[in-house]
């Protein structure tokens, strides 16, 4: 009999994550955040970014998987503008290391938004995922919980399920929509700072060049800036199969425990 017993009890404390109502945790603007005129410190891995689950046959890494958001102050949080908005990650895992990829998102009542099975890029760094405009827009003032999980299994099927969980709420504030479009680049990054605008920060990102002025704020801001010069991979590639409410990674690994 296969040894499943620490992926049985790291998919189901997935499973029960994901099917719990999403908690409104309010969203504090600069509560997580630093201001980027500050002289950031000098320091490794991120405290408080380790991911959930069992990193087993992952890459050993002294920067852990991790959101673009501030630090959890109680979780990853942030504010949006737009009805389908990019969600960013820093993966310092090789794609030949990640069996599965799976992104989550759930509506405050537990019911599934999206779901979307993927692949990384080759390359690691900064990947994305986007909600299609195909699902539903998000609907303003309403929490939304989002999963990103990686199954870094290898062929012995020694236990590497590691997953991130947060929140995403969409406001609606035309003035600072008008605000924006009127700042220089610089100046967007600080008004998203400002109003804890954290995913409409980083929706760009694939146009700020590594170690720009606007790059650097960002990152500082973060608390990240230790990723400067870490690659922006792009968006992951998303696979043709749909999923219907729960994990395959972990259903398809937990119906092989004989």
């Amino acid at each position: 009999m296969k040894k499943f017993k620490g992926v049985a009890l790291s998919c189901l404390f997935i499973l029960i994550g994901l099917n719990s109502p999403v908690l409104s945790v309010p969203v504090q603007p600069n509560a997580a955040a630093k201001s980027p005129d500050q002289e950031p410190p000098d320091r490794g891995a991120p405290d408080g970014r380790e991911p959930f689950g069992t990193r087993g046959p992952c890459e050993a890494s002294d920067r852990p998987l991790t959101p673009l958001l501030p630090l959890p102050k109680p979780e990853f949080s942030g504010n949006t503008l737009a009805e389908h908005p990019t969600f960013w990650f820093y993966v310092p895992y090789a794609a030949v290391r990640v069996s599965a990829g799976q992104f989550v998102v759930r509506q405050e009542n537990g019911d599934l938004l999206y779901g979307a099975d993927f692949r990384l890029p080759n390359t690691p760094g900064f990947v994305s995922v986007s909600l299609p405009n195909t699902t539903p827009a998000l609907k303003p003032n309403q929490p939304y919980r989002w999963e990103f999980i990686l199954d870094c299994a290898s062929e012995d099927d020694e236990p590497g399920i590691v997953r991130h969980t947060g929140l995403v709420t969409r406001i609606s504030n035309p003035a600072l929509v008008a605000q924006l479009a009127a700042a220089t680049p610089e100046e967007r990054i600080r008004l998203y700072s400002k109003t804890a605008l954290w995913y409409d920060a980083a929706a760009n990102l694939e146009h700020l060049a590594p170690a720009s002025a606007p790059w650097t704020l960002l990152l500082q801001s973060l608390g990240l800036e230790q990723l400067e010069q870490e690659a922006i991979a792009g968006p992951v590639v998303i696979l043709p199969q749909s999923i219907k409410g729960s994990v395959w990674i972990c259903q398809n690994r937990l119906t092989s425990t004989t």
